[in-house]
């Protein structure tokens, strides 16, 4: 399963290196090339890398080309051919995997952090209309906790959590499914808010009705935090089912912005996002974890 996915992925890689992608605005369709889904990549197979050769080059390669587009400051955007203000859950989740990959973060990161923040939670954008209007998501925060390991966020998450079923985002859909996969993947890392979701993903396990993007975000959740249950087994084989003749999971729509000025100047847009490469890399780090990196 592992060669498969990775077979895939390699297979569908963009002339900028990124993952093949799109979004969409007003009935129209664009090539999505972002280093967030380089960013996601790069974290999910950092320990796997010396047990798969496939997986070491693959992950080198895109190291590689995602350092071409290393912006001043570590101020990361989410396109690597289109302006966009700087995005803190780009920024953070590329700073982290900057450490893990050997590299120094700007010190110019933290500092920045400092300024487009309250007390407790960190903005959406490096942008006036998020410092105007205080605008923090919940998904963002986690991989800024993740970063910053700064336990004030703690109190934010924890609000998340307070509403997880009814969980919105400014940017994710699926929120509440979206927030066990990266939060997982805190409490892989030795961090916590003193909640645990160990229990809900069972939970959610248990739903018939359960498939598609949000299966496949609890599956991977799952196996990060090593929850070894006949669920599990059954998410396995439910999202191994819908694989595609080359390898790659379905097509999802996994975000949707709808931001005043925030892409154009002149007025409010709302973008669509989707692709078959993002949904085929979370499953790609839950199946490294549920096998225990053997093939």
């Amino acid at each position: 399963m592992v060669d498969t996915l990775i077979t895939f992925l390699a297979a569908n890689i963009t002339s900028f290196g990124t993952f093949k992608a799109f979004w969409s605005e007003g009935g129209k369709i664009y090539e999505d090339n972002n280093v967030f889904f380089n960013f996601v990549f790069l974290d999910a197979v950092y320990d796997f890398r010396e047990k798969y050769p496939k997986i070491k080059a693959l992950s080198d390669s895109i190291l590689k080309w995602t350092l071409k587009y290393r912006p001043k400051g570590d101020m990361w955007v989410y396109w690597v051919d289109r302006e966009i203000y700087p995005d803190f859950d780009d920024i953070s989740l590329g700073s982290l995997v900057l450490e893990k990959y050997g590299f120094k973060p700007s010190p110019n990161v933290r500092d920045t952090i400092d300024k487009y923040r309250t007390k407790t939670c960190v903005f959406l954008f490096k942008a006036p209309y998020d410092v105007k209007n205080k605008r923090c998501d919940c998904i963002v925060n986690i991989n800024a906790f993740r970063y910053l390991k700064d336990k004030s966020i703690c109190e934010y998450l924890s609000r998340c959590w307070g509403k997880i079923d009814k969980l919105a985002s400014h940017t994710y859909e699926y929120a509440g499914y979206f927030f066990y996969y990266f939060y997982s993947k805190a409490l892989k890392g030795g961090l916590s808010c003193n909640f645990d979701i160990k229990e809900r993903i069972l939970s959610e396990l248990k739903s018939d009705t359960l498939r598609g993007l949000p299966l496949i975000l609890v599956f991977t959740s799952a196996s990060i935090l090593g929850i070894r249950d006949s669920l599990v087994d059954k998410a396995y084989e439910k999202i191994s089912s819908t694989l595609m003749r080359d390898g790659g999971l379905p097509e999802y729509k996994y975000f949707y912005i709808y931001n005043p000025h925030i892409y154009n100047p002149q007025g409010d847009n709302f973008y669509s996002f989707f692709g078959r490469t993002f949904p085929t890399i979370i499953f790609l780090e839950g199946v490294l974890h549920y096998v225990g990196g053997n093939n």
